[in-house]
Order: structure tokens, then sequence, then C-alpha cells
């Protein structure tokens, strides 16, 4: 049970001799102490699912009174930290599930703030029975305080603004008015396709950005280079934590190894031990047999000669 939650989390075990006192401490502190033990529990303290994109942290706790969190930072090793880093690591120096989350959040603030910002300068088509008009939306873009805000924007949330759900003809794809019949107002204008180019053109540009309250929050660069950058980040990691995988297992190999040619047992050297024994008790057989014929001889055949 102990080597079993030694690969939960790295425990320090004390003990003596047969019947003493066990004890098992855990990031510093006491688990099992004798008969008596502490344990842990954990609590949500966030959420990733929340539209701000808030990382989603579990927090383990020992459970008592009053309750404290589990000192991480004094753990090294084990299934525990992977999955806790794997849970809440949000930057590249501790690669997590929310670090990718937030790596995809930040794609699609850009795209919203991008093409929606180019989207708005283009006219919609009066085919629909609306006049051509300008500052649509491509994409659902929150308003906070009277200005566009993409922070609560997440790749779970990401999606095309009701005004194109409602009439493709909202698309606004000229990047001039669209007038079907002259007017005194407006000369006689078909449109054109050059602000469709424009927001096609994004797919080419290395220098995006997502800027939130006046402030560039994430530089994309390239679209195409950013997502390939998302990809590399994820097979990176996967590559690297199948290394260490395989170089731990070799040390546990070599460390299991060692303990067991110590506290162990060989089978080879107990079949040895056990041919060993097989042949003394043969021998010891064969004595005993000698000596039984030997006295059969003395009791039985001596003294009856001629008889």
């Amino acid at each position: 049970l102990i080597d079993q939650l030694s690969a939960i989390a790295d425990i320090e075990y004390t003990g003596d001799a047969i019947g003493s006192k066990c004890t098992i401490r855990l990031a510093g502190e006491v688990l099992v102490s004798h008969k008596d033990v502490n344990t842990l529990n954990v609590r949500e303290t966030n959420n990733v699912l929340t539209d701000d994109g808030a990382p989603k942290v579990w927090e383990i706790y020992w459970d008592k009174t009053p309750p404290s969190a589990l000192n991480l930072d004094a753990l090294t090793g084990g299934e525990l930290l992977a999955h806790i880093k794997l849970l809440d690591g949000d930057s590249q120096d501790n690669v997590g599930i929310p670090y990718f989350i937030k790596e995809l959040n930040s794609l699609a603030q850009a795209l919203v703030q991008n093409i929606n910002a180019q989207h708005r300068q283009g006219w919609t088509h009066p085919a629909s029975g609306e006049v051509s008009t300008q500052g649509k939306n491509f994409f659902e873009e929150p308003i906070v305080s009277g200005n566009y805000d993409v922070s609560g924007v997440t790749a779970g949330n990401i999606q095309i603004s009701q005004d194109i759900k409602d009439s493709v003809y909202n698309i606004a794809a000229s990047d001039v008015k669209v007038v079907l019949a002259a007017t005194p107002e407006d000369e006689l204008q078909v449109g054109n396709n050059k602000n469709m180019l424009s927001i096609f053109a994004q797919y080419s540009k290395t220098d995006l950005q997502v800027i939130i309250g006046g402030v560039v929050a994430k530089n994309i660069g390239k679209y195409d280079g950013y997502v390939s950058s998302i990809t590399l980040d994820v097979a990176t990691t996967l590559e690297h934590s199948k290394h260490k995988t395989t170089t731990s297992y070799s040390l546990l190999l070599s460390a299991d190894t060692q303990r067991t040619a110590v506290a162990g047992v060989s089978l080879d050297e107990e079949m040895t031990q056990m041919i060993k024994y097989n042949h003394a008790y043969s021998g010891a057989s064969r004595i005993i047999t000698a000596m039984d014929e030997a006295l059969d001889v003395l009791i039985n055949k001596m003294g009856r000669v001629g008889l």
C-alpha cells in the first residue's frame, strides 16, 4: 500500500522495527500516524467554462478544522502533481489545459475584433429590402461601457452575429454604398466586393493583435502561424511528457531492482536452493537406507551360519 501511495505522491515514511509506529508525511504534513489519519479533499475555486475565460482551479486541502490548503510547492512528483499541473497549468512555464484554452480564446478574440473592425467599414446589400448600411458586425461582439470589448469572447462562445443570421445580405462585402435604384441623393451603384477582399486579406497579415481596454493583450501575428504555434506547443508538450515518462520508468526499474536485491525474492536463487536441498534430502535418504540395510544384516542375519 505504501508503494502504491508513493506512486500517487512523493511521501516520507518512518518506522523502525516491527510493531513500531508507522508515520507517513505528505507535503510536510502527517497523512498517517499509526492508526490515526488525516484526509484530503478538493474544492473548486474557479471555472474554466465561464464567459470571462478564467481558468479552472481545483484546490486540494486538508479536510480538518480549520481546513488548510495542501502545500503544492512541497510536491515534486507523482500522479497527483501531474494531474494538478494538467488541470491548473495556465502559462508557458506550467503548461496545462487552461493554457491551451487561453491560447484558443485569444485566437477567437483576434478573429472577432479584427474581422468585425473591417466588416463594419463595408456596406450591406439592399436586396433584403433594407437600405444599404454600414456598421454591422460579422461576429457577435459585446459592448461594454459604450465600447466594443472582446474580453468576454472565448473559443466556446464565438458565433456569427444575429444580423448575419437574419440575412446573408447583411454581409458587408462592398466598400461603397450599394444602390439598386438611382435617387436624387444617390447615384446608381451596383457595389463591389472590395471590403470582402480586405477581410480576406487579413489572413496574410503578420501584425494582428488583440486590444482590450486600449492595451495590447496578445500579439497574434498571423492567423495560420498562430494556429501552427498552438499545434506545435501541444505536440512539444506531449513529446516532452512521453520522454519524461520513459526516463522516469527506467529510473523506477533501476531503483526497484536495487530494492529487490536487498529485500526481494529471486526465483532463480530460490530454484537453486530448492535443487540443493533436494540433493541433500536424497543424500540423507540414501544414508538412512544404507544404515537400515546394515542394521537388518546385524540383527537378522549374523550368527545364523549353518542354519
